[in-house]
């Protein structure tokens, strides 16, 4: 008799006591390989081995150097580095009375499927310290690293930096 898998994934396996049944091995190898990160290529590979995926399923795409992931109807990337993280001083310039503290401030961009999202990690200290509440420019990027941010369609601020003591 089949037993089932102890982490609830539909997988079974036979007791050991049974005469192997091999229709029942191989059906549970495929419920394995369809949970599994499979490797290709590129995405045409994976398109052309996988014409039905099903939601989950999960691809590395050679290529690409990304992971790809299945939602159920469509394939997205699940997170590929854009930036390496960089120092937040060569990205652009400090406001008079800002600067770098310890860790050092740097940012990164990465996609998380399918959205760029800006990372930054690190301090920046003004000195003299600024009143609670108050609103002023620490940083400013280059136009370069501007133009790659995307204007929020409310309207609002493409970066805001704020901070307590």
């Amino acid at each position: 008799m089949p037993i089932e898998d102890s982490y609830a994934q539909g997988f079974t396996s036979l007791d050991y006591g049974e005469t192997p049944d091999l229709k029942v091995m191989g059906e549970g190898l495929l419920k394995i390989v369809r949970q599994t990160n499979l490797t290709y290529a590129s995405a045409t590979a994976r398109n052309a081995a996988i014409p039905a995926p099903v939601e989950g399923m999960r691809a590395w795409l050679r290529d690409a150097d990304v992971e790809t992931v299945y939602d159920g109807s469509s394939w997205t990337v699940k997170s590929k580095l854009l930036m390496p993280w960089t120092s937040l001083s060569s990205l652009g310039s400090y406001a008079s009375g800002f600067s770098a503290a310890s860790p050092t401030p740097r940012m990164r961009k990465v996609q998380e499927f399918g959205s760029d999202v800006w990372e930054l990690e690190g301090r920046i200290v003004c000195t003299p310290a600024l009143t609670p509440a108050t609103t002023t420019l620490g940083f400013t990027l280059s136009e370069v690293v501007a133009h790659g941010l995307d204007q929020p369609s409310d309207g609002g601020s493409l970066v805001e930096l704020r901070g307590s003591q």
